[in-house]
């Protein structure tokens, strides 16, 4: 939690957060940082999920007592699965992960103004496995992202296994914080 708060100190607002971790262990790293965005800087969220469906996700929140209150959702994966969609106030499913127009559409509808908020779209490198576009789609998530009203964007890759992913994503993040795999063998029981 340390080296996350460290690296939130140095991120601008409106900053662009790369986070290269392992694939192993992107799901710890993201509850880590809901963990920090939620419960002890007070954001509210939205969590756009790609590659882990959004009841997956809470059901983690629960376990490790993470208030939830003031996060959203964009489930782009359980429309692929075989789950039922289970319809909340906070949760907007859409079929198509792929297309930023769609995405772009979802988060129109799911922000509202003048909140401090945080997005974190949980894994890019899953969208490799549905699409040969990602520099066309990560471009234009970007440049919408921009427009709404959001105080940091943290997006996870694992730089050694998705390089190509990695290099796309890069040059558009304003800092990188590396996930060392010892810090992940601290997290017990996560």
């Amino acid at each position: 939690m340390v080296i996350v708060r460290n690296e939130f100190d140095k991120l601008k607002d409106h900053g662009k957060l790369l986070i290269s971790v392992s694939c192993r262990h992107v799901l710890k790293t993201n509850i880590v940082l809901l963990q920090f965005l939620l419960n002890e800087k007070k954001l509210n969220g939205l969590y756009i999920c790609v590659d882990i469906p959004q009841v997956h996700v809470e059901r983690l929140l629960q376990k490790y007592k993470i208030n939830s209150k003031g996060l959203k959702y964009i489930d782009a994966i359980t429309g692929l699965s075989t789950l039922d969609k289970e319809f909340h106030n906070n949760i907007i499913y859409i079929d198509n992960p792929f297309n930023v127009k769609t995405i772009n559409e979802a988060i129109l509808r799911i922000q509202t103004d003048g909140v401090k908020r945080f997005i974190i779209l949980d894994n890019m490198a899953t969208l490799q496995f549905y699409s040969t576009e990602i520099s066309k789609f990560f471009k234009g998530f970007i440049n919408s992202v921009d427009k709404f009203n959001m105080d940091y964007l943290m997006l996870a890759v694992d730089k050694n296994r998705h390089k190509d992913t990695y290099d796309i994503i890069r040059p558009f993040c304003d800092n990188e914080l590396e996930i060392k795999r010892q810090w992940i063998e601290l997290l017990k029981g996560l």
